[in-house]
């Protein structure tokens, strides 16, 4: 039978206590993993402005995906499950909602963030709470409401209102100033948003210009046939998640390009990724003409 000695026991101990230590505050080690993988353009969670009101900091979760909890668990949230996207009583089961729709920006959004080196907590946090002050009916009751109401309607502002204002039983969410300048910039844009709130931008319209024309094919209203040759040429028939990303990243190098941000950095990151889409792109056409030339 064999037996712990006294400084093996010591030994044990003490490096128990170093590594419960250690682990008592796993935010702190999230936020020294975002300096590794949140490039210099991204917004790191250490680095927010902060809060309208100061709180004391999570030991878990960083900022931005306390941000995203907070949303995901609002009553402004579950909502959205109530509201259309463009149909307004569609029948059957797999036409999207506002819902579902916040859903896809928030995934895509968060892989375009990943290949892009920003901050995927945050690009999830703002496409969360994007689409929150969004009326029943689509952009039908928004353009209602535009004209019934004096100062004029505009559902990106109401979003940030109902995370300010209306929540909580008027006390509102108090999120990081990044996540609500996100949601205010997420149609027209704004002077002081992110890299996060722009890659939202553009995740927002490839997700509903895709999944709109997708279910207008499902009710019938559109056929494929009908569908202007030029898109069917250049994007096919339905986008598959790798041409969307590939998309949403060279739509971010032209803004970038056009405002003088981009970076070293980026331009490695966006080589690799266009490298690796068109390479595969070009491997299916070399096997397609194979199998022509032999027949099959």
């Amino acid at each position: 039978m064999s037996y712990i000695s006294n400084a093996e026991v010591f030994c044990i101990t003490f490096f128990a206590f170093k590594e419960a230590e250690r682990m008592t505050c796993p935010r702190q080690e999230r936020e020294e993993l975002e300096k590794i993988l949140v490039g210099d353009f991204g917004v790191r969670a250490a680095d927010s402005h902060g809060r309208r009101r100061a709180e004391e900091e999570d030991p878990v979760r960083t900022c931005f995906q306390r941000d995203a909890d907070r949303i995901t668990h609002s009553k402004a949230f579950r909502r959205l499950k109530h509201k259309t996207q463009v149909f307004l009583q569609p029948e059957g089961d797999h036409y999207r909602t506002r819902l579902t729709h916040t859903l896809e920006v928030t995934r895509l959004a968060r892989t375009v963030g990943r290949a892009l080196r920003l901050n995927e907590d945050l690009c999830e946090a703002i496409a969360l709470g994007h689409d929150l002050g969004h009326t029943p009916f689509g952009h039908a009751g928004e353009r209602a409401l535009n004209e019934i109401y004096g100062p004029g309607f505009r559902h990106y502002e109401q979003s940030l209102r109902v995370v300010d204002c209306i929540e909580k039983d008027g006390r509102g969410l108090n999120l990081c100033q990044e996540t609500r300048i996100g949601i205010l910039a997420h149609t027209k844009g704004h002077p002081e948003e992110s890299r996060e709130a722009v890659v939202v931008r553009l995740c927002d319209h490839v997700a509903y210009l895709n999944h709109d024309l997708d279910d207008a094919m499902r009710a019938g209203i559109v056929a494929e046939s009908e569908l202007p040759e030029i898109i069917v040429k250049r994007l096919g028939a339905l986008l598959s998640v790798k041409s969307l990303v590939t998309l949403l990243l060279s739509g971010v190098f032209a803004y970038l390009a056009i405002t003088g941000q981009t970076s070293q950095e980026f331009m490695t990151v966006y080589t690799v990724v266009i490298a690796f889409y068109f390479g595969t792109q070009t491997q299916k056409i070399s096997d397609a003409v194979d199998k022509t030339l032999k027949g099959e």
